[in-house]
């Protein structure tokens, strides 16, 4: 996976557009039922002596609604994160469900348009209402839908949220500007049909931007590279008889779960950190509608100041999610990925070098002018025996069974008993000693044959899964049978294999032989690879001991052609693919794909093809051409097979790379060719010709210039290197590529290269570079088949002219740089100290790291000391409590210093009117994104702030009500105790709200 044509995380144009038009789209049903209420009022010929409980009912029926479906929601999400395995239909399931609701959300303001139109002069109120409450009921899981989806995109939609009142009000405003003479128009009919054709406008927009940016149900690429961060790396061997180590970014997520661990969600502190931002959000939706405007500014504020307070916040909402907007731009970020203001993962950086800030919150890694946390060279090795504990453990060994006389030729056959065994490792060893994975043991010991000779016992065992060696050990492969393990007294373990017992034996075939092709009568020959992939979840491959048979054989050309048996000509490097059917005890119709590579020989296909070696034959294979007209089968009948005991020696081959030192740790290897959803064919280690190692990274370079340039060179090594006997021994074949004198160095600018001042033309060494400027490095010496390649990022502006000085993953100095054709060129450069991270491979940090975003390498902490200020504004909360706290008690206690200087008084009051309501959107700006990042915390806070803002602005309702029918001469709590008093109200204002519950249900109006 790479994301080359996927814009950078969180700056998806589409995607930008498509959250903020989705914000403006979501409560413009609420605001049409507020600013139109009085217009809607009219159209249906209702008394205006009902116009507060129109507006009630309508706000309330919408607002109500819209708690069960966003409960249902929650629930979906719920067991979608649960239930659903596969991430990617995770994701297509979400983004096509976000899809279906943003349009359910367009079509309610078309049968809210149709609702408002229908039934004559007096039209149909109970159409309208129900139409509205429906609509509340789509804005409700809607809105989930987004909040469940891509959090980096959260601020565009809170942006656009906050902005639709100004958006409304502005149609509004111009609806009633050029339609409010009722003399003239029948205003009160066109104002709301403007409204919801425009509102329906709005939606249609946010619909189908919606639509373009999910429709293909795949998410982001990755946050900008930080080229001095560790890459987690993969590890795969591929070829024939000419095998290639490569080294490749591994974009899969991996978490680790030890002690200190990448496992964040078991961190107490990660949960601890969630508290304040969600208390912002319950505090800041739960309570802003309990005052919010009914209290104040309605019961504080002198009437003429009320619309004006309305006009502000209109402006002002919208300011919070935009700083926040504008600040993340920047760089100071609220929304933490994979972490919270409290905790995140740090950047693991190459060669173990330092963080350093990268402006803002951000952190980058330096460049390393050198390490200890290095390596210079590699051991390849061929592994053929795999090894089983009791206590879990599983290793991998290369191990060699020689006679003792005649020059240590190989030995196979029965092995009677072994004497003076040792396994030992770097520091004490125990039969009882918890191993890790990574770990490398030694063995070594002689014991007797079958026919009573001497043999020795050699090998290097590296452990893939952890766990101790126990009193019993048991072998599979070239050596295949149980060991007796014992300890000794110098901090290692004793091997022996008594006369009597299990029997252990040296196998052979232990190597494997490849797949030779033999075409017709031609003479044409090649190689084959062939895979034998599971179609079932429940099949386990690693469970087949016996011949798996493949039928159904057909054939076609790589490239595309028609491939006909008497026409197509053939020739060295083309390619056919090979698909058929396999079957085994226990499985059937499993899949088989491959590919045969023609090596020598020139003519067509002709009537015959026969397979050799790990696969055979049976006998030349009759081929006819498909009736398809453009591949060739094999006729019924023809099968191959791949025998049991090819198949054992598949099962217990392994291919490693290691970095020698003292610290014997395996750097990464790869897993077995029988996995149990795979079988890989054709790798030949009978013989080996030329060994590839491709992708080794090497750390950070750092370059210098006089002229105060800098940049980093991200750098990685490919060598070639004819292949000795060493691969296949226990000591393995050492990749020494430490240095490179003579070497030719060529900086050029390729197409995915950028140079701000370059343009058009060649580059030139004296060309302007400045940060983020990147160029291509390559480094070569062909007498060594060496090649080191990458990109140069700039980070202080400068030129090329003068020496470029490089330190860190190498040392040498760039002097005399000639220019031909925009090619950069400088010979005899000498090239030393090339090193590499060991800690980049996940199998040496699995238990402290974990690898996400591309395959970048993560540590867990604890502390996240750039985000901690975020915290500060939870003050907010207790504030806002306080505030409300105090407009209450100054409606209550009227003769009181506070209520004298706040009710009525038009600076104080409407001051704290517009401080109050701030608090709420300041709360809502900043909660958000201290929660977003985790959906199992988002989504229940949005729900449980939802239900407070809801259900407490009707018992607001219920308590104001009640406020206003007492005669303040005559007052109900006069004579009463402060908590008597406090019950009576709570008990009022619950009869009242129930009664107003009542009325969304029933034909009541009084």
């Amino acid at each position: 996976m790479t994301t080359d044509n996927k814009p950078p995380f969180g700056e998806h144009p589409l995607k930008i557009s498509a959250f903020t038009f989705a914000g403006l789209a979501m409560m413009l049903n609420i605001r049409l039922v507020y600013s139109a209420a009085p217009y809607a009022l009219l159209r249906f010929k209702l008394p205006e002596n009902l116009f507060s409980v129109f507006v009630r009912i309508m706000a309330g029926s919408l607002e109500l609604w819209c708690l069960p479906s966003m409960t249902i929601a929650n629930v979906m999400d719920y067991f979608r994160r649960r239930l659903l395995s596969d991430d990617n239909w995770k994701d297509w399931y979400y983004h096509y469900q976000s899809i279906f609701w943003s349009w359910a959300n367009f079509l309610t303001f078309v049968i809210l348009w149709i609702s408002f139109i229908i039934g004559g002069e007096a039209g149909n109120v109970t159409a309208f209402y129900w139409v509205v409450a429906a609509s509340g009921f789509v804005f409700g899981i809607n809105m989930v839908m987004v909040y469940a989806m891509e959090f980096q995109y959260l601020p565009w939609y809170m942006i656009g949220e906050n902005s639709f009142p100004m958006v409304t009000s502005l149609m509004h405003y111009v609806g009633t500007l050029f339609f409010g003479n009722r003399r003239k128009w029948n205003s009160d009919y066109i104002i709301v049909t403007i409204d919801i054709v425009i509102s329906l406008a709005i939606s249609l927009v946010a619909a189908v931007l919606w639509t373009w940016a999910y429709w293909d149900a795949k998410n982001d690429g990755y946050p900008p590279s930080d080229p001095n961060q560790r890459v987690c790396k993969t590890f795969s061997v591929s070829g024939t008889t000419d095998l290639t180590y490569s080294l490749n970014p591994n974009y899969a997520d991996s978490h680790a779960d030890g002690t200190d661990n990448c496992g964040y969600k078991k961190s107490y502190a990660y949960w601890l950190h969630f508290i304040p931002p969600s208390l912002m959000v319950l505090i800041g939706m739960g309570l802003v509608y309990c005052i919010y405007p009914g209290i104040a500014p309605g019961m504080i504020v002198p009437f003429y100041l009320i619309d004006k307070i309305e006009m502000v916040l209109l402006i002002a909402t919208a300011f919070p999610p935009v700083i926040i907007g504008i600040m993340k731009q920047y760089k100071i970020n609220p929304y933490i990925p994979m972490g919270n203001w409290g905790t995140y993962h740090k950047k693991a950086c190459k060669g173990g070098s330092n963080l350093e800030s990268g402006g803002g919150t951000t952190e980058q890694c330096k460049c390393p002018n050198g390490s200890s946390s290095s390596s210079s060279s590699a051991i390849l090795r061929l592994h053929n025996t795999t090894i089983k504990a009791s206590d879990g453990l599983i290793a991998i060994a290369t191990i060699k069974v020689t006679n003792s006389t005649g020059g240590g030729t190989p030995y196979t056959g029965l092995i009677n008993t072994i004497n003076n065994g040792t396994l030992s490792k770097t520091g004490d060893l125990k039969i009882n000693t918890k191993l890790q994975v990574g770990e490398i043991l030694t063995l070594s010991g002689r014991g007797t044959a079958n026919g009573g000779n001497e043999i020795n016992i050699k090998g290097t065992i590296i452990v893939t899964s952890p766990g101790s060696l126990g009193q019993t050990i048991t072998l599979d492969g070239l050596l295949a049978g149980t060991l007796t393990l014992s300890d000794a007294l110098a901090g290692s373990i004793n091997v022996t294999k008594e006369t009597t017992g299990d029997s252990l034996n040296a196998n052979t075939p232990s190597a494997l032989g490849g797949i030779t092709v033999n075409i017709g009568g031609s003479g044409v020959t090649g190689n084959a690879t062939i895979t034998i992939t599971a179609t079932k979840d429940r099949d386990d491959l690693t469970s087949i001991s016996e011949q798996v048979n493949i039928r159904d054989i057909k054939l076609t050309k790589a490239d595309g052609g028609a491939l006909r048996i008497n026409t197509t000509a053939l020739k060295p490097n083309d390619t056919l693919n090979l698909i058929g059917t396999a079957t085994a005890t226990r499985f059937t119709n499993i899949k088989v794909s491959g590919m045969i590579t023609i090596t020598s020989g020139n003519g067509t296909l002709g009537n015959t093809i026969t397979f050799t070696d790990d696969v055979t034959s049976s006998g030349a294979l009759t081929l006819a051409d498909d009736p398809d007209g453009e591949s060739v089968k094999v006729q019924t009948g023809g099968t191959l097979t791949l025998q049991a005991n090819i198949l054992t020696v598949l099962q217990n081959t392994n291919f490693s790379l290691i970095s020698p030192g003292s610290d014997k740790r395996v750097l990464t290897y790869e897993p077995r060719l029988v996995t149990e959803s795979r079988i890989t064919i054709g790798i030949k280690t009978s013989t080996i010709g030329k060994v590839t190692l491709s992708g080794l990274s090497l750390i950070p370079v750092c370059i210098t210039s006089t002229n105060n340039f800098s940049a980093t060179a991200d750098l990685s090594l490919t060598h070639n290197q004819s292949a000795s006997t060493d691969l296949k021994t226990t000591g393995g074949l050492t990749i020494n590529s430490t240095s490179l004198s003579g070497a030719t160095v060529t900086i050029t600018k390729d197409e995915k290269d950028k140079v701000a001042s370059l343009s058009n033309g060649d580059l030139q060494t004296s060309t302007n570079l400045v940060p983020g400027d990147t160029l291509t490095l390559t480094i070569t010496k062909s007498s060594t088949e060496t090649k080191l390649e990458g990109k140069i990022t700039v980070t202080s502006p400068g030129n090329l002219n003068g020496n470029l000085t490089l330190k860190g993953g190498l040392t040498g100095t760039i002097r005399d740089l000639s220019v031909r054709g925009g090619t950069l060129t400088a010979s005899n450069v000498n090239i030393t100290n090339l090193k590499y991270d060991p800690e980049e491979f996940h199998v040496n940090h699995e238990s402290t790291h974990c690898c996400f975003w591309g395959g970048k390498v993560f540590k867990w902490s604890d502390t996240n000391p750039k985000n901690v200020p975020w915290h500060i504004p939870v003050i907010l909360g207790p504030f806002q409590i306080c505030l409300a706290v105090v407009l209450v008690y100054s409606l209550h206690y009227t003769d009181s210093n506070i209520s004298r200087s706040i009710v009525n008084q038009p600076k104080m009051s409407t001051a704290l009117s517009i401080i109050f309501y701030m608090c709420h959107e300041i709360q809502l700006a900043l909660g958000f994104p201290g929660i977003a990042s985790d959906p199992n915390i988002l989504l229940p806070m949005q729900l449980i702030g939802a239900f407070l803002m809801v259900l407490l602005a009707f018992y607001s309702v219920g308590y104001i009500t009640e406020y206003k029918r007492n005669d303040p001469l005559n007052w109900p709590t006069d004579g009463m105790t402060t908590w008597n008093s406090l019950c009576y109200w709570l008990k009022m204002a619950s009869k009242i709200t129930n009664k107003n519950f009542k009325q969304l249900f029933t034909t009541e109006t009084s």
